[in-house]
């Protein structure tokens, strides 16, 4: 008999594809809070009349795969899912002072996804989900919480009892330095799905690799940087995907909160925000197949920012009659520093250009009132973006 399926065994690996709809293995592995991706049907419902009550019959006309996945907000392991998959483009610089610096703003394409969902049914398999866009996320903070991440993602196929990406193999002749420089003498880091993050071991040769070491940077694609420094010498290494270290963004670790006004820090006093980012992906089908067609923009991305906060001042209420432009910052800091430096982690949300359509400030009670603020922002001539995401942290490509 098969054992029900428990949502503490289930976790999600991906690979970003080369080709849209055409699998890849997985090379990041990654936690989720939920998630609820389910099949939808198209109907061809018979219209035929024919002496009955009832239809006739219902044929199917193509299906794909839609629902939320939502994330705990990390400082380290989500530049490239999902930041990078809901604006398609990031550039990396760094290391400085040990840290990288990953920026994510629009590009005129979207990568797609191979989704493994693992829920260990049948027992040590998973769902493969192909051609895994996201359609839309938002970022939800608020006082008390962490800060989480929905995704709405959408897929063109899903098939069901495969066998997870495993470990990578090991790689033999492996030069080992003293500084934690890696090389390897053939094929690539890259290729064989090597990530920041992975752990690696001594596995037999010359040289010693520390117990517990992971990779830094991945420099080329025959150069890692590992988070230890190792005796040099010419060793056999093994490496195993991890989930992203445990850095969750909290509400509290706020170190910039602008608005879009110039009160006094003291008068601004924030209880949520919610940013969310939709691409507006067409969802249609194709002919002489049940699969989807490419999801691909069919309008112009939305992203709203709503916050709320305590009711101090009439300067948002002066701004949206005015419909003067806002700029919305929010930076989130880890307390930690990143290595032997003296740069923190951060966690950033940012748009430079948008009005203020609703602004709110009902009664509700004898307690405090809360005023509710609607912003819509558009693209910045200087951003190039309408949202920009910035992920400093300890791990390249992130």
């Amino acid at each position: 008999m098969a054992n029900t399926a428990q949502g503490h065994d289930a976790y999600l690996q991906f690979g970003e594809e080369v080709t849209y709809g055409t699998a890849v293995a997985a090379s990041r592995k990654i936690e989720i809070v939920s998630e609820g991706i389910e099949i939808i049907n198209q109907e061809i419902p018979d219209p035929s009349l024919y002496n009955a009550r009832s239809r006739r019959a219902r044929y199917q006309a193509g299906y794909h795969y839609r629902g939320p996945v939502v994330l705990r907000a990390n400082y380290e392991g989500q530049s490239s899912f999902p930041f990078k998959g809901l604006l398609g483009g990031v550039v990396t610089t760094g290391p400085t002072d040990s840290a990288y610096t990953h920026t994510e703003k629009e590009a005129a394409t979207l990568p797609s996804y191979t989704l493994e969902m693992f829920k260990n049914v049948p027992a040590g398999q998973c769902d493969k989900l192909t051609g895994a866009r996201i359609n839309s996320a938002t970022v939800r903070a608020r006082f008390g919480e962490m800060v989480l991440i929905e995704c709405d993602v959408v897929a063109q196929e899903r098939l069901t009892g495969q066998t997870p990406t495993a470990n990578p193999a090991n790689v033999a002749s492996c030069t080992l330095g003293t500084t934690g420089v890696i090389t390897r003498a053939s094929g690539s880091f890259i290729t064989d799905g090597m990530w920041p993050g992975d752990s690696v071991a001594f596995v037999s040769g010359t040289g010693s690799v520390p117990a517990g070491a992971t990779i830094l940077s991945r420099d080329s694609a025959t150069q890692i940087t590992i988070s230890a420094n190792t005796t040099a010498g010419t060793a056999t290494l093994s490496f195993a995907h991890n989930f992203p270290a445990v850095l969750p963004v909290l509400f509290s670790q706020a170190i910039t909160y602008l608005e879009g006004s110039s009160d006094p820090v003291a008068d601004v006093v924030i209880r949520s925000l919610e940013v969310a980012y939709t691409n507006n992906l067409d969802i249609s089908g194709q002919i002489g197949t049940l699969l989807v067609a490419e999801p691909v923009p069919n309008d112009f991305v939305e992203c709203t920012w709503t916050l709320e906060q305590e009711f101090k001042t009439k300067t948002q209420m002066d701004a949206a009659k005015a419909f003067s432009n806002r700029v919305l910052q929010f930076i989130f800091q880890h307390p930690s520093v990143i290595g032997a430096g003296t740069t923190k982690r951060e966690f950033e949300l940012k748009s430079s250009t948008s009005v203020v359509p609703k602004v709110s400030q009902p009664v509700q009670g004898y307690g405090k009132i809360f005023q509710t603020s609607t912003f819509k922002a558009d693209n910045n001539v200087t951003d190039a973006s309408a949202l920009v995401f910035r992920n400093r942290n300890a791990l390249s490509p992130a």
